[in-house]
Protein backbone atom coordinates (compact mmCIF):
# COMPACT_ATOMS: atom_id res chain seq x y z
CA UNK A 1 0.00 0.00 0.00
CA UNK A 2 1.45 3.62 -0.88
CA UNK A 3 0.92 6.25 1.21
CA UNK A 4 -1.60 8.16 1.08
CA UNK A 5 -3.88 5.59 -0.84
CA UNK A 6 -7.32 4.77 0.14
CA UNK A 7 -8.11 2.37 2.25
CA UNK A 8 -9.80 -0.96 0.40
CA UNK A 9 -13.31 -1.92 1.94
CA UNK A 10 -11.62 -5.70 2.49
CA UNK A 11 -8.83 -3.69 4.61
CA UNK A 12 -11.58 -2.26 7.09
CA UNK A 13 -13.54 -5.20 7.34
CA UNK A 14 -10.87 -7.18 7.84
CA UNK A 15 -9.29 -5.03 10.89
CA UNK A 16 -6.34 -5.11 9.11
CA UNK A 17 -6.90 -1.08 8.03
CA UNK A 18 -3.17 1.25 9.29
CA UNK A 19 -3.54 3.99 11.00
CA UNK A 20 -2.65 6.04 7.92
CA UNK A 21 0.13 8.27 7.30
CA UNK A 22 -0.40 10.87 10.49
CA UNK A 23 -1.18 7.58 12.83
CA UNK A 24 1.59 4.53 11.66
CA UNK A 25 2.11 3.16 14.90
CA UNK A 26 -1.95 3.06 15.54
CA UNK A 27 -2.77 -0.47 15.98
CA UNK A 28 -5.02 -2.08 13.71
CA UNK A 29 -8.87 -2.78 14.14
CA UNK A 30 -7.87 -6.70 15.26
CA UNK A 31 -5.59 -5.53 17.83
CA UNK A 32 -7.76 -3.05 19.39
CA UNK A 33 -10.48 -6.03 19.93
CA UNK A 34 -8.33 -8.57 20.73
CA UNK A 35 -7.41 -5.98 23.64
CA UNK A 36 -10.78 -5.91 24.47
CA UNK A 37 -11.34 -9.26 24.45
CA UNK A 38 -8.72 -10.19 26.39
CA UNK A 39 -9.86 -7.45 28.91
CA UNK A 40 -13.32 -9.09 29.19
CA UNK A 41 -12.16 -12.60 29.55
CA UNK A 42 -10.13 -10.98 32.77
CA UNK A 43 -14.25 -10.84 33.73
CA UNK A 44 -15.89 -8.72 36.26
CA UNK A 45 -15.17 -11.65 39.05
CA UNK A 46 -11.80 -11.46 38.70
CA UNK A 47 -10.62 -8.01 39.95
CA UNK A 48 -13.69 -5.43 41.33
CA UNK A 49 -13.62 -2.04 39.14
CA UNK A 50 -13.07 -0.10 42.19
CA UNK A 51 -11.11 -2.08 45.27
CA UNK A 52 -11.41 -1.29 49.17
CA UNK A 53 -8.66 0.57 50.86
CA UNK A 54 -5.43 -0.95 51.51
CA UNK A 55 -2.68 0.24 52.96
CA UNK A 56 0.38 1.78 51.24
CA UNK A 57 2.37 -1.49 52.23
CA UNK A 58 0.70 -3.75 50.70
CA UNK A 59 1.97 -1.98 47.61
CA UNK A 60 5.48 -1.79 48.69
CA UNK A 61 5.33 -5.40 49.65
CA UNK A 62 5.06 -6.15 45.47
CA UNK A 63 8.34 -4.30 45.06
CA UNK A 64 10.70 -5.70 47.76
CA UNK A 65 12.84 -6.72 44.89
CA UNK A 66 12.25 -3.43 42.61
CA UNK A 67 14.36 -0.37 42.60
CA UNK A 68 15.18 1.05 45.96
CA UNK A 69 14.31 4.94 44.62
CA UNK A 70 10.49 3.46 43.75
CA UNK A 71 10.56 2.00 47.71
CA UNK A 72 11.41 5.25 49.07
CA UNK A 73 8.85 6.91 46.98
CA UNK A 74 6.11 4.50 48.18
CA UNK A 75 6.74 5.27 52.01
CA UNK A 76 6.97 9.05 51.04
CA UNK A 77 3.35 8.56 49.55
CA UNK A 78 2.28 6.46 52.88
CA UNK A 79 3.34 9.73 55.16
CA UNK A 80 0.77 11.24 53.13
CA UNK A 81 -2.21 9.08 52.51
CA UNK A 82 -1.71 5.73 54.17
CA UNK A 83 -4.18 3.89 51.96
CA UNK A 84 -4.77 3.18 47.99
CA UNK A 85 -7.17 1.73 46.11
CA UNK A 86 -6.69 -0.75 43.10
CA UNK A 87 -8.95 -0.41 39.90
CA UNK A 88 -9.09 -2.64 36.61
CA UNK A 89 -6.74 -1.72 34.50
CA UNK A 90 -9.02 -1.62 31.75
CA UNK A 91 -8.36 1.51 29.61
CA UNK A 92 -11.05 3.65 31.84
CA UNK A 93 -9.43 2.90 35.10
CA UNK A 94 -7.93 6.58 35.68
CA UNK A 95 -11.46 8.06 35.03
CA UNK A 96 -12.97 5.13 37.05
CA UNK A 97 -10.52 6.59 40.27
CA UNK A 98 -11.14 10.11 39.35
CA UNK A 99 -14.81 10.14 39.44
CA UNK A 100 -14.77 7.75 42.44
CA UNK A 101 -12.99 9.79 44.85
CA UNK A 102 -14.10 12.78 43.60
CA UNK A 103 -17.74 11.22 45.16
CA UNK A 104 -16.39 10.05 47.50
CA UNK A 105 -14.73 13.54 48.70
CA UNK A 106 -17.96 15.43 48.11
CA UNK A 107 -20.06 12.74 50.41
CA UNK A 108 -17.40 12.82 53.32
CA UNK A 109 -17.53 16.80 52.91
CA UNK A 110 -21.19 17.04 53.31
CA UNK A 111 -20.87 14.58 56.13
CA UNK A 112 -18.35 17.25 57.95
CA UNK A 113 -20.85 20.17 57.05
CA UNK A 114 -23.48 18.64 58.33
CA UNK A 115 -21.78 18.17 61.87
CA UNK A 116 -20.70 22.09 61.76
Amino acid sequence: MMLGAPIEASEVADGTAPGGPLFPDRPSDADIIAWENTIREAGPGKQALVGQPEPLSSLAAEYVAGSPVFLSKIQTLEGAYGLIRRTRGDGNCFFRSFVFAFIERMLLMGDDAEKD
